[in-house]
């Protein structure tokens, strides 16, 4: 006796078949309507030439309720867009106005998808004129994973570099150096921007925790000579604030440490951690130690005076970067 198919399975089969045929149809259709809509946002470019605008990019939100669901696929598209976007002569030119707009709306439709994080954050802060953009994106990919090192370091690198905001970029710097994979050179790194920050105490606590992490023998004799200029450093910052507090007092330079503990500035001048002594380099009005010329420290950059003006507006606006 032939079986008769049960109705629930045979209803079952029928959906299966109407997906299986409809799926690469819809997908079509959304291409399609994506395309569709990207071209009608080309064909305006001349509209918007005047204003200085080379594309218009349409928002997350709508985008996400137009594609169906094909999240992915629009956003590999856009993402292709935003290479040949920045790959355009004339785009480089202008500093490329439109490419947060479009790296936003792909990491709207795809918030996992790091590399346009990545990308869009180094390309907006190249040459410095789009730091604040460049911060969005990469908190924006920090918020969605904080534990991928080169998101933190991203940001950590445009805190110092473009800001000078030494404290921040070491907490970034911070983060990704305990992450997997991270360089190793990120470590002694951050102690420079936390000395660099007025913070030498931190800096000094974060080498001895480093030190007693770390197993090779070389680096440990490194970290030994960083914690060292780093007492140093902290003892030079605590003394020259003394001399700034002396000289609003009495309105002139003192001509030796001990005057900062005649006068009841300080109680008493720090040890030396080598055995020397600290003086008042009276050309300069540094503190120096005998034992130690160098400090932890950042080397100065150069920026150029636009990448100086830009930077100078963005800090002046920092709501620009949701501060």
């Amino acid at each position: 006796m032939v079986g008769t198919a049960h109705p629930t399975n045979l209803i079952m089969s029928y959906k299966k078949f109407l997906l299986y045929i409809t799926s690469p149809i819809i997908m079509i259709v959304c291409l399609f309507f994506a395309i569709s809509i990207q071209k009608q946002i080309d064909t305006q470019k001349t509209l918007h030439k005047k204003e200085g605008i080379d594309i218009i990019v349409p928002s997350g939100q709508y985008m996400k309720i137009a594609v169906l669901g094909y999240n992915n696929v629009i956003a590999d598209l856009y993402y292709l867009k935003a290479h040949q976007y920045v790959g355009t002569q004339e785009v480089r030119k202008a500093d490329f106005p439109q490419l947060y707009p479009i790296i936003d709306l792909v990491t709207d439709l795809d918030p996992k998808f790091l590399s346009p994080y990545l990308f869009g954050g180094l390309a907006l802060s190249l040459q410095g004129l789009h730091v604040d953009e460049s911060i969005l994106i990469l908190k924006k990919a920090y918020k969605m994973d904080p534990n991928v090192w080169q998101t933190a370091f991203y940001l950590g690198f445009n805190y110092f570099f473009y800001l000078q905001e030494y404290e921040t970029a070491a907490k970034y710097i911070s983060k990704a150096a305990s992450q997997p994979g991270a360089p190793d050179y990120f470590g002694p790194l951050v102690a420079s921007l936390y000395a660099e920050s007025k913070k030498a105490d931190m800096a000094i606590d974060f080498l001895k925790e480093l030190r007693e992490t770390t197993k090779d023998e070389d680096a440990k004799k490194d970290i030994d000579a960083r914690i060292i200029l780093a007492e140093v450093t902290r003892d030079a910052q605590f003394l020259e604030d003394a001399i700034e507090r002396f000289k609003k007092k009495y309105n002139k330079m003192p001509n030796t440490l001990d005057d900062l503990t005649k006068k009841g500035i300080i109680d008493n001048i720090p040890i030396e951690p080598n055995g020397g002594y600290y003086f008042i380099d009276l050309k300069t009005g540094e503190v120096k130690s005998s034992k130690v010329e160098e400090r932890l420290k950042m080397r100065a950059f150069y920026l150029s005076p636009e990448i100086q003006k830009k930077v100078e507006q963005i800090k002046k606006n920092r709501a620009m970067i949701g501060e």
